[in-house]
């Protein structure tokens, strides 16, 4: 009976102590999977369990807030620099524009000879060109600083009406599209009311711009762009790491062309940031999907590209459905 009551006390120390030890390790385990999926801000609890893991919860605390501090800094570097430059580019461009006007009006006066023409005419080019290459660092400038906006976002998500902004934004659109000869257009039930999504505010209307933009730049003349809209009722197989969603829905809003598509290198590269195929029009700042993805990726969506049956592109954002 001695033996037997020691044993059974003995079990009973051991597991509390045991659970001493490892109930502070299952919490820090925890916070590092939170840190490890994206969550800085989380800290693991150092007033409690055995002194060796308090130490390694405040190691472990030290080293998030200098990761968090680092991503920061760099942060404010980028949107801070791209804030800076737009000034000098704004004041650039005019006095481009200026040169330009008054080339123009030189090259009007009665007196000019032929000689002095042609040189007039190549002075127009390189002026233009210059122009051109401003507006091009122009929209290089004005995404980074929408990036580093975007990655400095820490607001919770909020439900979006989904059909009310596919309609905006082909509104929105319609006029430039008629000027360039493309059509855009929503297909199927994508403004049908009542769909709601979950996202970051303004990250559906902006993911939807960059995808339209982007599909502009290589939709040829006569063609259309479609916005389509599903609701995916539960995680399809393929998932990925949206397996951890079980029983999910998800919205989708797919841009749709009929452009040159992407190969599948292209497609493994086109998020990476200033990342443009050889072939395409070298005008793109190089970070319109990367934005997208990270605006998704803040909202606990993904971004999807795919060959479209039939040629062209299917551009894809998908968010949780509220």
């Amino acid at each position: 009976m001695v033996a037997l009551i020691s044993l059974v006390g003995a079990g009973l120390t051991a597991v509390v102590l045991a659970w001493s030890v490892s109930s502070p390790l299952l919490r820090l385990r925890r916070t590092t999977e939170r840190v490890a999926n994206g969550d800085l801000t989380s800290r693991a609890d150092t007033d409690d369990g055995p002194g060796e893991v308090r130490q390694l919860a405040r190691a472990f605390n030290a080293m998030t807030a200098r990761v968090n501090d680092l991503l920061d800094q760099q942060r404010s570097f980028a949107g801070d620099a791209s804030h800076q430059l737009r000034t000098p580019l704004t004041a650039l461009r005019l006095q481009l524009e200026r040169a330009t006007d008054s080339l123009a009006s030189e090259e009007a006066a009665p007196a000019i000879d032929g000689r002095a023409g042609d040189r007039l005419a190549v002075v127009r080019g390189q002026l233009e060109a210059a122009t051109a290459e401003t507006e091009r660092l122009q929209r290089v400038v004005d995404a980074l600083l929408l990036l580093a906006r975007s990655e400095r976002t820490g607001a919770p998500t909020q439900p979006v009406d989904v059909g009310e902004v596919v309609a905006g934004r082909v509104e929105m659109w319609a006029a430039l599209a008629a000027e360039n000869g493309v059509v855009v257009r929503s297909v199927g039930p994508a403004d049908r009311p009542g769909v709601f999504a979950r996202c970051v505010p303004h990250a559906l209307e902006q993911s939807v711009d960059n995808l339209i933009d982007n599909a502009f730049a290589i939709a040829p003349c006569g063609t259309a762009i479609e916005i389509a809209v599903r609701v995916v009722p539960a995680v399809e197989e393929g998932a990925g790491d949206r397996s951890s969603h079980s029983g999910q829905r998800w919205v989708e809003v797919h841009v749709l062309d009929r452009g040159p598509g992407m190969s599948d290198e292209q497609l493994r590269h086109a998020t990476d940031r200033f990342w443009r195929a050889a072939d395409a029009d070298h005008g793109g700042s190089g970070l319109g999907l990367a934005i997208v993805e990270h605006l998704v990726r803040a909202s606990g969506g993904t971004l999807v590209l795919a060959r479209r049956a039939g040629g062209g592109l299917d551009a894809g954002v998908r968010f949780p459905c509220s």
